[in-house]
């Protein structure tokens, strides 16, 4: 249709040219109107069926791929039983090992560990040490490649997915806030219990005045009005969701990420306090954080090289002990 349309617009001016110069049929005024009419309508032409007919093809392309993963099975497959949310019970982790798909070497290595109730656990290492990948994995996020993750002895294979997922409260460093209200992006529910959604923000340190308390909106989407938050000031928000939620486990990857030094101590301090009924599992870059955890495991290319307090690991002075004496000499400095 294309090159139709080319040849048709390169005939029409020598026509009309003709019938000006030679015929004298029509006016030279003539000859520019019909010449802009019909040039007019090969353009539309053009647009409705070459670039038309190219944005079909494209959207059916895509139309076809949504449709192949609809049908794609889950490869994460639900247990037969439904996991009970009641109090933490001991994690143990025996013999995990993980390789993603395309890869060839395993990004976690034989990990071994025992996280008892309501202990809080520190994961520290080099970036790629595979911390992000191991709390993934205890979400079910992904299935091990081999080896097992135990809660009071039941295989977390062996439940559902939503209800194992529900034991657990998770801030991942690429948290996202919603245009709603602030009850709303605590709870993750547009019914929410107000007390408790400012106790939360009010243990994550959250300070910043709300005009409307729990029913301010968030963000201008929605409302020209909304209140736009700081980095910091974001991540808390996210903080909060882990202290409202009502479940035994409690993971925090990078909590303070985004905060200064004081927020940072505060926040430690709040999470203490707050998560006393829970087992609290937390990454951490900053090893200020984990001073008072009752045991940080240092991993290193997938594997656990060091476990222990943080007195114990700076008396072994090994990996941790530098790191932290590395991080404690920039603040000196």
């Amino acid at each position: 249709m294309g090159v139709q349309i080319v040849g048709f617009m390169f005939v029409l001016p020598l026509y009309l040219g003709y019938l000006v110069l030679v015929k004298k049929t029509i006016t030279p005024g003539d000859f520019v109107a019909s010449f802009n009419s019909a040039y007019s309508i090969a353009i539309s032409i053009n647009f409705l069926t070459v670039w038309g007919v190219a944005q079909f093809g494209e959207r059916a392309k895509l139309i076809e791929k949504y449709r192949g993963f609809l049908k794609s099975d889950f490869k994460i497959k639900d247990g037969k039983d439904v996991a009970k949310i009641r109090e933490p019970k001991e994690i143990k982790i025996e013999n995990l090992s993980f390789t993603y798909p395309g890869n060839d070497e395993p990004t976690l290595k034989n990990i071994n560990l025992t996280i008892k109730p309501y202990e809080k656990i520190a994961l520290v290492g080099f970036n790629g040490a595979g911390k992000t990948t191991l709390t993934n994995l205890l979400l079910r996020l992904y299935d091990s490649t081999s080896g097992s993750i135990k809660i009071d002895g039941k295989n977390i294979n062996d439940v559902t997915i939503q209800s194992h997922r529900n034991r657990f409260a998770a801030v991942f460093q690429d948290f996202q806030l919603f245009a709603c209200s602030v009850g709303e992006n605590v709870a993750l529910s547009d019914i929410f219990d107000g007390d408790r959604v400012m106790n939360s923000l009010e243990h994550s340190g959250f300070t910043k005045p709300l005009s409307h308390g729990v029913n301010t909106e968030l963000l201008r989407e929605f409302d020209d009005e909304g209140v736009m938050l700081s980095g910091g000031e974001s991540q808390k928000v996210a903080i909060a969701r882990a202290f409202y939620k009502k479940c035994p486990y409690v993971i925090l990857d990078e909590p303070s990420a985004n905060l200064d030094p004081v927020a940072e101590y505060n926040l430690n301090q709040a999470m203490l306090d707050a998560a006393k009924d829970k087992t609290v599992i937390f990454i951490s870059h900053r090893l200020s954080t984990t001073v008072d955890a009752d045991k940080i495991y240092v991993m290193e290319n997938g594997e656990i090289i060091e476990s222990g307090s943080h007195d114990e690991l700076m008396k072994l002075n090994k990996t941790y002990a530098y790191m932290f004496n590395l991080q404690a000499e920039k603040y000196k400095n």
